[in-house]
Protein backbone atom coordinates (compact mmCIF):
# COMPACT_ATOMS: atom_id res chain seq x y z
CA UNK A 1 0.00 0.00 0.00
CA UNK A 2 2.94 2.55 0.72
CA UNK A 3 4.21 1.75 -2.47
CA UNK A 4 0.85 2.45 -4.63
CA UNK A 5 0.74 5.93 -2.03
CA UNK A 6 4.31 7.19 -3.30
CA UNK A 7 3.49 6.04 -6.89
CA UNK A 8 0.97 8.16 -6.91
CA UNK A 9 2.14 11.28 -5.26
CA UNK A 10 5.43 10.83 -7.89
CA UNK A 11 2.88 10.82 -10.19
CA UNK A 12 0.60 13.25 -9.62
CA UNK A 13 3.69 15.89 -9.34
CA UNK A 14 4.92 14.70 -12.76
CA UNK A 15 8.81 13.26 -11.15
CA UNK A 16 8.58 9.92 -12.58
CA UNK A 17 11.74 10.98 -13.71
CA UNK A 18 13.70 10.35 -10.22
CA UNK A 19 12.52 6.73 -9.48
CA UNK A 20 12.69 5.76 -13.15
CA UNK A 21 15.44 2.84 -14.20
CA UNK A 22 17.02 5.10 -17.12
CA UNK A 23 17.55 7.54 -14.28
CA UNK A 24 19.65 10.22 -15.16
CA UNK A 25 21.59 12.51 -12.27
CA UNK A 26 21.09 15.87 -12.73
CA UNK A 27 23.83 17.24 -10.23
CA UNK A 28 24.24 20.47 -11.48
CA UNK A 29 20.52 21.19 -11.90
CA UNK A 30 19.28 23.42 -9.02
CA UNK A 31 15.64 22.13 -9.91
CA UNK A 32 16.37 18.83 -10.21
CA UNK A 33 18.10 19.05 -6.44
CA UNK A 34 14.64 20.41 -5.00
CA UNK A 35 12.88 18.22 -6.22
CA UNK A 36 15.36 15.18 -5.22
CA UNK A 37 14.90 16.51 -1.77
CA UNK A 38 11.32 17.28 -1.85
CA UNK A 39 10.55 13.42 -3.47
CA UNK A 40 13.32 12.33 -0.55
CA UNK A 41 11.00 13.97 2.09
CA UNK A 42 7.48 12.26 0.79
CA UNK A 43 9.44 9.25 1.78
CA UNK A 44 10.86 9.39 4.53
CA UNK A 45 7.75 11.60 6.72
CA UNK A 46 6.10 7.95 5.44
CA UNK A 47 8.06 5.36 6.88
CA UNK A 48 7.93 4.54 10.39
CA UNK A 49 10.91 5.56 12.33
CA UNK A 50 12.74 2.18 13.17
CA UNK A 51 12.51 1.95 9.18
CA UNK A 52 13.18 4.61 8.33
CA UNK A 53 16.87 4.42 10.62
CA UNK A 54 17.28 1.73 7.63
CA UNK A 55 17.11 3.69 4.73
CA UNK A 56 18.69 7.01 5.68
CA UNK A 57 22.16 8.21 3.79
CA UNK A 58 22.30 11.83 3.65
CA UNK A 59 23.43 11.81 -0.23
CA UNK A 60 21.56 9.31 -1.45
CA UNK A 61 19.15 10.44 -4.35
CA UNK A 62 15.69 9.59 -4.86
CA UNK A 63 16.67 6.92 -6.96
CA UNK A 64 19.33 5.13 -5.14
CA UNK A 65 17.02 5.65 -2.24
CA UNK A 66 13.78 3.77 -3.87
CA UNK A 67 15.76 0.99 -5.18
CA UNK A 68 17.11 0.46 -1.84
CA UNK A 69 13.63 -0.18 -0.04
CA UNK A 70 12.62 -1.69 -3.78
CA UNK A 71 15.37 -4.28 -3.25
CA UNK A 72 14.91 -4.76 0.47
CA UNK A 73 11.37 -6.11 -0.24
CA UNK A 74 11.81 -7.58 -3.72
CA UNK A 75 15.24 -9.08 -3.92
CA UNK A 76 14.35 -12.06 -1.46
CA UNK A 77 12.64 -14.11 -4.38
CA UNK A 78 16.18 -14.39 -5.70
CA UNK A 79 17.96 -15.79 -2.47
CA UNK A 80 17.53 -19.51 -0.74
CA UNK A 81 15.03 -19.33 2.39
CA UNK A 82 17.98 -19.57 4.50
CA UNK A 83 19.92 -16.14 2.86
CA UNK A 84 16.79 -14.64 3.74
CA UNK A 85 15.81 -15.81 6.78
CA UNK A 86 19.47 -15.05 7.68
CA UNK A 87 18.95 -11.01 6.34
CA UNK A 88 15.91 -10.79 7.90
CA UNK A 89 17.67 -12.30 11.27
CA UNK A 90 19.94 -9.00 10.97
CA UNK A 91 17.62 -6.53 10.34
CA UNK A 92 15.87 -7.87 13.40
CA UNK A 93 18.97 -7.66 15.45
CA UNK A 94 20.03 -4.16 14.36
CA UNK A 95 16.28 -3.10 15.29
CA UNK A 96 17.18 -4.74 18.48
CA UNK A 97 20.88 -3.00 18.79
CA UNK A 98 18.47 0.52 18.20
CA UNK A 99 16.14 -0.50 21.38
CA UNK A 100 13.70 -1.26 18.49
CA UNK A 101 12.97 -4.44 18.56
CA UNK A 102 10.30 -6.22 16.44
CA UNK A 103 8.07 -9.04 18.24
CA UNK A 104 8.19 -12.81 17.20
CA UNK A 105 5.09 -12.64 15.84
CA UNK A 106 5.69 -9.38 13.62
CA UNK A 107 8.97 -11.10 12.37
CA UNK A 108 6.82 -14.13 11.17
CA UNK A 109 4.76 -12.17 9.57
CA UNK A 110 7.16 -9.98 7.72
CA UNK A 111 9.18 -13.02 6.67
CA UNK A 112 6.19 -14.99 5.35
CA UNK A 113 5.18 -11.75 3.53
CA UNK A 114 8.35 -11.83 2.04
CA UNK A 115 8.98 -15.27 0.37
CA UNK A 116 8.65 -15.33 -3.21
CA UNK A 117 5.97 -17.36 -5.02
CA UNK A 118 8.81 -20.47 -5.61
CA UNK A 119 8.17 -20.80 -1.58
CA UNK A 120 4.46 -20.60 -1.83
CA UNK A 121 4.25 -24.23 -0.21
CA UNK A 122 6.14 -23.28 2.81
CA UNK A 123 4.18 -20.02 3.16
Amino acid sequence: MWRQDMELAIGLHGVEDHVAADFNDHEDDREWKRINLIVKSWIYTTCKPEFKELIMYPSKTVFSLWATIENMFTNNGHSSIAVYASRLQRIAHGLCDIRKPLDDEDLVVYFLRGLDNRHRTAR
